[in-house]
């Protein structure tokens, strides 16, 4: 009975082939967007959405250096999501507004466990003038 009970790990290792224990519990990235203004510096307070394939919401959260919408730098864009993602950008720079669209493509690995990961700049659309006081 014990050696049966020591055995049963053995068996399901072996069971997952040619993967050679690449299926983990750890969580992959599917994205990392940078976002940046038209000229090429990034913007103060942009605000960042992803939608899946589907209309789906996809989770996005602060990468950078702040925890903050307001000094990200780079966002996380949802966790082992595979497929088409579209991330949505926009910021408020004192009485101007900018607003830009990408898209990313995220395949499964080799194995199928989990994605790969991938990586895009979106650049925000020519300021917009509030024409604020």
């Amino acid at each position: 009975m014990l050696r049966s009970l020591l055995l049963l790990p053995l068996v399901g290792l072996l069971a997952c082939g040619d993967h050679d224990g690449a299926c983990t519990t750890i969580a992959i990235s599917s994205a990392t967007v940078h976002v940046v203004g038209a000229d090429g510096t990034t913007p103060q307070a942009a605000e960042v959405t992803a939608t899946d394939a589907d209309g789906n919401p996809v989770q996005v959260e602060c990468s950078g250096s702040a925890d903050t919408a307001g000094e990200c730098t780079d966002w996380i864009v949802g966790w082992e999501v595979a497929g088409v993602i579209t991330i949505h950008a926009e910021t408020y720079n004192g009485c101007n507004y900018g607003s830009g669209d990408a898209t990313v493509d995220v395949p499964m690995d080799d194995a199928g466990c989990h994605v790969v990961p991938q990586e895009t700049t979106l650049t925000l659309g020519t300021w917009t003038d509030l024409s604020c006081e």
